[in-house]
């Protein structure tokens, strides 16, 4: 490094060394208040529950009552919410988002606000920034953990070192990854938006079929009615498909993942049609001790907190006993069983009851009727819904290649490996304080 490079680093015309401290206006801690009144001043109060990746989450948002004398920090354009208690085993606090909503809004109780100094800071970078060193671990030991709370030392946490360029470079890094973002948020809608579809479209197709009926009939399913074709059958799963519950098999007979006899647990069903990554496997010997699962059975999850989630085999494999596993006969398609129990799932989940641990067991499971139409109309039914799932399992692999390319966008930009200071990157109005 010449003199004169070491002169701009001196001077804070290149890349600065400073604590978060020193880049923020103030801080403020959060409000929570009472429940809210008819005459009060009610507003609505972020919490941890409202932390989404790079968003803030608008379905929960609680309503409280507090004083006047707290109205003054209403969050504005450009705070940054810190999540300082909570988080959990897998999720760290630390947490961040950025506020730029319309309306009145409060950070809960459990939050903290940071307020950038907008002379030090850009404060979209300052987010991303922060973001950043969250993902990467530097926060992991700037917490603590009491009475299963856990806590972010906030002082600690003022005093991270960040390395800061100049406020020109801080805007076009910022512009950079708030177009980023929007175009993932972007697709994160088209995919809520083709589920909406596809969630609209399975309840016409199972109450008025896919060819058009003339005659219609009522059933009860449980404490539901529903109608249906009058040509359609309303059968029980058992009758259907022969229906298998899993094993328990000796981990002396599992070997690593890759296995060419997977093993299937309730992890492993992750809302995909058919089963994409296994975490265990069993051995030659430890398929022959177990029920083996045949390509095209249609698996689900009937104990647990994910009770409900389906799949199709799409190879030869084995499940564990939270999995009820179904083997179509002549009358009903793979495809179009694997979307009548998501139709029905709902109707399955409530035979679960309230138990501590919900639970389906084969006997309840098999005696569940589904609507079985002719085998012609259930393909046509399924092929439609596919298509819907084609269209999301597309989105979801671009929006996880954008969510890599941000990371290595990331690393790169925000720790001045790449340099964007004589780039000619247009600098958004989103952005700029």
């Amino acid at each position: 490094m010449n003199n004169n490079e070491l002169a701009d680093k001196k001077n804070c015309k290149d890349w600065c060394d400073k604590k978060l401290k020193d880049v923020l206006k103030k801080t403020e801690t959060g409000v929570w208040g009472d429940k809210p009144g008819e005459n009060d001043n009610n507003v609505k109060v972020l919490r941890a529950t409202n932390f989404g990746e790079n968003k803030i989450l608008l379905e929960d948002v609680a309503e409280r009552s507090i004083s006047d004398s707290k109205m003054n920090k209403k969050l504005k354009k450009g705070n940054i919410i810190v999540e300082n208690s909570g988080g959990s085993k897998d999720q760290p606090v630390g947490r961040v988002l950025y506020f730029n909503l319309c309306g009145e809004f409060f950070s809960g109780n459990f939050l903290k606000t940071l307020i950038p100094n907008k002379k030090e800071v850009n404060s979209y970078f300052l987010y991303q920034l922060l973001d950043y060193l969250y993902w990467r671990g530097d926060t992991l030991s700037l917490q603590t953990n009491t009475t299963n709370i856990r806590n972010l030392q906030f002082q600690s946490y003022l005093n991270i070192d960040l390395n800061i360029p100049p406020l020109r470079e801080q805007q076009k890094i910022a512009s950079v990854l708030y177009n980023l973002d929007k175009i993932i948020q972007e697709t994160e809608e088209i995919i809520e938006k083709t589920k909406r579809g596809k969630r609209g479209l399975m309840q016409d197709l199972f109450k008025r079929g896919y060819y058009n009926h003339e005659e219609f009939k009522e059933n009860r399913i449980g404490s539901r009615k529903y109608q249906m074709p009058s040509s359609w059958e309303l059968l029980p799963i058992g009758k259907i498909g022969k229906v298998i519950t899993g094993d328990t098999p000796s981990t002396k007979n599992e070997n690593n993942f890759g296995s060419d006899y997977p093993f299937v647990t309730p992890e492993d069903l992750k809302n995909n049609k058919y089963i994409t990554s296994i975490r265990r496997g069993l051995t030659k010997e430890g398929l022959d001790k177990v029920k083996e699962i045949p390509k095209g059975a249609v698996m689900m999850d009937c104990i647990g907190s994910d009770l409900g989630k389906v799949a199709i085999a799409n190879r030869k494999l084995a499940t564990n006993q939270q999995i009820n596993s179904i083997l179509p006969g002549d009358k009903i398609d793979s495809e179009f069983l694997y979307y009548s129990l998501q139709f029905m799932s709902d109707v399955i989940k409530s035979q679960a009851g309230s138990t501590a641990t919900p639970i389906i067991r084969k006997s309840s499971f098999s005696n569940l009727e589904l609507f079985i139409p002719e085998i012609e109309e259930q393909k046509k039914i399924a092929t439609v819904l596919a298509d819907f799932d084609k269209k999301i399992s597309y989105e979801k692999k671009y929006n996880k290649k954008l969510k890599k390319l941000k990371k290595g966008l990331m690393q790169d930009l925000l720790t001045g490996k790449v340099r964007t200071n004589d780039k000619p990157i247009e600098i958004i109005e989103e952005v700029i304080d």
